[in-house]
């Protein structure tokens, strides 16, 4: 029998790191079993059989270490119990023994996995999830959590993992939004231990009361806002390119990166003649099919029925710029102008159902959740409508 540690430097995830497995060879018989580690191509050394050159180095090597150690326990305990050395075999074995051993840094790094293969979202959201997990790691590496077993984590602990984020928070000043996205994670990183049968216990973090996620005051602009826009003119090339990108988005509902995507396949015409944007939306692969006018019209016509590009970090930079000159008083992003189309769509009477299929939403309740509130404007104008003679 024999046990050896490898890269697959030809399996990558999204990040261009490669999985690190562990081989046990008998008979003829060769065995693959993953550790759960991904490293770069140069952070893993094939002479020492280790991680080298990463923060989390020690980390992974004992992660490693503990998989051959369980590899090597299960198959000395198929040959105790004189049975045969298979793959189903092992794996049972190596399952039983992970359940009973399966620490918070092994769970997590498991976990950071998933996350980082995931289909279904966008690199930027990916790293935003990333970046959470990581700080979910230090809070509990500073709590002491991180090598213990699973279930140590009881509300109590879970008390205590809230308490160090608010410990965080003095220093960092992170918004309430943010820390609700913590606790988010946290309660995935327990669902995802429990699908994967990693632990026998229900979650914890559902047996306390987190703190409440912030409602969300969501900044859109009136018609008047959008008048404005439509009669500014810029000396600068790249604000005129801008405020055009922004105005489809308040007439369409497009995302910033579907927005990006765009282009003359995507622009149809209906049976009624009406002209409609027809795109998978990117972050939730849901079709979206939004009616345009002629302002839209106009303005991808400039374009040969494409956008401007560039990229959300100058956009936003650009739009904070356009609304300073131009006067408007509130946070412009690259958001903002999916947000307005949303509003006024509902405003001008389109119902929920329909909007929600314009947008994209994968779930109405999103677009119930986010758009529909009714402005004053609509109620003066039902108002009046009321009582009307």
């Amino acid at each position: 029998m024999k046990i050896s540690i490898f890269a697959i430097k030809s399996k990558k995830n999204s990040w261009g790191e490669s999985p690190i497995y562990v081989r046990l060879a008998t008979n003829g018989q060769r065995f693959n079993f993953s550790t759960g580690v991904f490293v770069y191509p140069n952070e893993w050394s094939n002479k020492t059989k280790k991680v080298t050159k990463r923060s989390e180095a020690k980390e992974f090597n004992a992660l490693i270490a503990s998989k051959v150690n369980q590899v090597r326990l299960s198959y000395d305990t198929i040959v105790t119990q004189k049975k045969e050395v298979t793959k189903d075999n092992l794996v049972h074995y190596l399952n039983q023994d992970e359940k009973k051993e399966i620490t918070f840094a092994e769970l997590i790094q498991l976990y950071r996995n998933n996350v980082s293969l995931s289909t279904k979202t966008t690199i930027a959201t990916k790293k935003a999830n990333l970046s959470k997990i990581k700080m979910i790691k230090k809070v509990l590496s500073d709590l002491g959590y991180l090598n213990e077993p699973l279930s140590i984590f009881h509300p109590k602990k879970t008390y205590r993992f809230f308490e160090k984020l608010e410990e965080i928070n003095k220093f960092k000043s992170l918004s309430p939004a943010t820390l609700n996205k913590y606790n988010q994670h946290l309660t995935r990183l327990f669902d995802f231990g429990i699908r994967e049968e990693l632990i026998n216990t229900s979650n914890p973090v559902l047996m306390v009361n987190a703190p409440p996620p912030p409602k969300k005051e969501l900044n859109y602009l009136t018609k008047a806002e959008i008048e404005i826009l439509e009669k500014s003119k810029f000396r600068s090339l790249p604000l005129n390119k801008v405020k055009d990108n922004f105005l489809l988005q308040c007439y369409t509902g497009l995302s910033y990166i579907d927005l990006m995507q765009l282009n003359k396949s995507n622009i149809n015409t209906g049976l009624n003649g009406v002209h409609y944007i027809s795109i998978e939306r990117q972050k939730t692969k849901v079709q979206s099919n939004a009616p345009i006018d002629d302002r839209a019209i106009n303005i991808l016509a400039k374009y040969d029925y494409t956008t401007p590009q560039i990229t959300n970090q100058k956009y936003n930079y650009y739009l904070k710029e356009i609304a300073e000159i131009v006067g408007i008083n509130k946070r412009v992003t690259s958001h903002t102008g999916r947000r307005t189309a949303g509003f006024n769509f509902l405003n001008n009477g389109i119902s929920i159902e329909s909007v929600s299929a314009i947008l994209g939403h994968a779930n109405i309740k999103t677009t119930q959740n986010m758009y529909a509130r009714i402005t004053p404007d609509r109620i003066c104008e039902e108002f009046k409508k009321s009582f009307a003679t």
